[in-house]
């Protein structure tokens, strides 16, 4: 039918040439290869209750009316591939066959498989490489690329742990924006911005954003003999495979073969992956109000509803990793509060990576013993400790990047986050299962917030 609709707009279009037709046959061709390349099957949740509870007495808001337990969910968590030995990491550089052979189109997405892995130079802790040249005399300019990376999440601290890291005299930081997020893995390759599209990037951009970073890198190699490091902070690339049906290798697939962390894996030798986790239902909230989404505790008991009943009809249908990675879902959801269901999106890095590529914090911990969380980070990145004084100065510096606005908003009701609570029992039992720590089931900030309400 929908081939036969088309024909007739191409012949209308050529007898008559009329404008409204031309906007009306580019819509359908547009919604049609949206609804095409989100490979979900989308069943709408209950309006009827929906509209009740946009409705409803706030006073009376006990969430009586809306049926749900952790139960209701279909889950279908990923199994995570045995590596073998404690330190392998599975090689995937032959894995995968370049699809592009010749000059890429505007609205074409980069196959970074096409790119050969650099060959970094030994002398560097930071993987570093001699940029080619046809210039017999000219050895070619250092590049680098991040040593490691902190993938997230979004509104568990990331911005203020950055700003302390890079106050380090060995870590740099990029070029991107507030020198932390390049956007460049889970958005700018794919030409995604936050709900809107841009021009698709390719990775000779991405690499510029490390162009400062890459000289002082060389120069202090070269002349004191010190080695530094440089790194991304975009919490997006953790969690946000939404670009997965633009990467060649998912061509007609109905779920990703290829995601970041194979994209990665193919370019970086060694790479060392930060992840601060927040209680999701505080992240989720303060993630509210940051995007906007609302401003108040009341909208939020509202839509929080709406949210959990759009994921649990999705799942009836759809995998987890369907509605999870979905650009349509992404749009329609009132909050992101997938996003907060972590092991979900761990399963697909620890698939590729081993756990020793990870360092996994809680933004409780880091908050509450920031030393001691800088202290292990310097470790894990393999740079000198840091002075006492020196550290003391850090810990000095002013919090960055809070969001002011929930302040204005009040603390979420008691009901709504009771049931977020029941929504995200089965994913923080799930990372808890994965990281081997029961800290991960955030049991301690519950029986904190009931020891204060006493």
């Amino acid at each position: 039918m929908g081939r036969r609709w088309i024909d007739s707009c191409i012949k209308s279009l050529w007898r008559s040439r009329i404008s409204w037709l031309v906007l009306l046959c580019v819509s359908f061709l547009n919604v049609t290869l949206f609804l095409h390349t989100s490979r979900l099957t989308y069943t709408n949740c209950d309006t009827d209750l929906l509209r009740r509870f946009d409705e409803a007495d706030i006073k009376d808001l006990s969430y009586k009316q809306f049926k749900f337990t952790r139960d209701d969910l279909r889950l279908t968590f990923r199994e995570v591939p045995a590596l073998g030995e404690d330190t392998a990491t599975r090689d995937n550089i032959d894995q995968y066959t370049c699809t592009q052979h010749g000059p890429l189109r505007v609205n074409d997405t980069e196959d970074l498989f096409c790119q050969k892995r650099p060959h970094y130079l030994p002398e560097y802790l930071n993987p570093c490489y001699r940029e080619a040249t046809t210039d017999q005399l000219d050895t070619g300019r250092i590049r680098c690329l991040p040593y490691f990376h902190i993938l997230g999440v979004d509104k568990s601290g990331t911005t203020d742990f950055f700003s302390r890291l890079v106050a380090h005299p060995q870590i740099l930081n990029n070029g991107g924006g507030i020198g932390k997020e390049t956007y460049y893995w889970a958005w700018l390759r794919y030409g995604l911005w936050m709900k809107d599209n841009k021009a698709k990037w390719r990775l000779w951009r991405y690499i510029l954003f490390f162009k400062k970073a890459s000289s002082r890198i060389e120069q202090s190699l070269v002349i004191f003999k010190q080695q530094l490091i440089t790194g991304d902070g975009t919490p997006m690339d953790f969690w946000d495979f939404r670009g997965w049906t633009l990467d060649p290798q998912n061509a007609g697939l109905t779920e990703p073969r290829v995601l970041t962390p194979h994209l990665m894996r193919h370019l970086y030798k060694n790479p060392k992956f930060i992840l601060l986790f927040r209680d999701p239902v505080d992240r989720l909230y303060s993630d509210y109000i940051f995007l906007g989404y609302g401003f108040t505790a009341e909208k939020f008991a509202r839509d929080v509803p709406k949210a959990i009943a759009m994921l649990r009809d999705c799942l009836q249908t759809n995998t987890t990793r369907q509605c999870f990675f979905s650009d349509l879902m992404y749009h329609r959801l009132p909050m992101r509060i997938h996003t907060s269901c972590y092991s979900v999106f761990l399963r697909e890095w620890l698939s590729v990576f081993h756990r020793n590529h990870f360092l996994v914090l809680r933004t409780e911990d880091y908050h509450s013993n920031m030393k001691a969380t800088l202290e292990q980070t310097f470790r894990f990145l393999q740079v000198a400790p840091l002075s006492d004084p020196d550290l003391d100065d850090v810990l000095r510096q002013q919090m960055k990047h809070e969001t002011y606005r929930k302040k204005t908003a009040g603390d979420m009701y008691p009901e709504t986050r009771a049931l977020l609570e029941e929504f995200f029992a089965p994913f923080n039992q799930d990372l808890a299962r994965l990281l081997q720590d029961d800290k991960f089931l955030w049991k301690d900030q519950s029986r904190s917030r009931s020891s204060a309400t006493r």
